[in-house]
């Protein structure tokens, strides 16, 4: 999970960018240009925003429990 998928979702990211800005080719056609490079050419800009994921991923679980616990304690407290 995190960061890994981030950085396994870039040829679609990178393929979604090409199409945005070419509405009539085929999906076929922008897989084509996201690996026009090579096999790695798909994952060029990958690297960014899963080392940007890292925090996020360590974060979130943690932050959730507790908050939740808080909130749980505090709804509980209310009459």
């Amino acid at each position: 999970g995190g960061p890994a998928v981030i950085y396994l979702c870039t040829p679609l990211r990178n393929g979604l960018t090409l199409g945005s800005q070419d509405k009539k080719a085929s999906t076929r056609a922008l897989y084509r240009k996201v690996f026009r490079g090579g096999p790695g050419a798909g994952w060029i800009g990958g690297a960014a925003p899963a080392v940007v994921a890292c925090p996020q991923f360590l974060a979130l679980g943690p932050v959730y429990h507790f908050l939740n616990a808080q909130i749980r304690d505090a709804l509980r407290g209310s009459p």
